[in-house]
């Protein structure tokens, strides 16, 4: 009987180890830096006035950058167009490298919108590429985005 006694005891005892938990401590150290952005100017990215066939059947698209003003799709012409952004940073002649961006210019009335990507071009430029759903509406297309480079 005492040997049995005993091996429920040890059974027990080791039963409750395997449930007990272990804590242990430490430290970490964070770390941040903070760096104030330079300024940046930058001219109008402008692609100028779109001419499209009166019933499209595809998304269009025009692209603009420095020596570049392309176009595909449904598009007939474009009129004065622009030539990408020009873009210094200010106290420096060093070429900046965009992050490229992606947002929807709006129609002036609020019932379309078409979208805009840009991104680095040649030299000081933004190049942008604008892509014109077949059911946007004639009018007017404006937006404002915040440009972020590196140099």
């Amino acid at each position: 009987m005492r040997k049995y006694f005993l091996l429920s005891a040890v059974a027990l005892m080791v039963a409750t180890n395997v449930n007990a938990e272990s804590y242990v401590q430490g430290s970490i150290t964070a770390e941040a830096r903070l760096v104030s952005a330079t300024g940046l100017d930058c001219s109008d990215l402008n692609f100028g006035t779109i001419v499209t066939k009166a019933n499209r059947t595809q998304v269009s698209r025009v692209i603009t950058d420095l020596d570049t003003n392309e176009f595909t799709g449904d598009i007939i012409d474009v009129i004065n167009p622009g030539y990408g952004a020009y873009c210094q940073i200010d106290g420096s002649d060093a070429t900046p490298s965009f992050e490229t961006q992606r947002i929807m210019l709006y129609h002036e009335s609020g019932s379309g919108y078409v979208n805009l990507k840009i991104e680095t071009g040649a030299d000081y430029y933004l190049r942008g590429e604008l892509s014109i759903p077949q059911t946007a509406p004639d009018g007017l297309y404006t937006g404002t985005v915040t440009v972020v480079a590196t140099y």
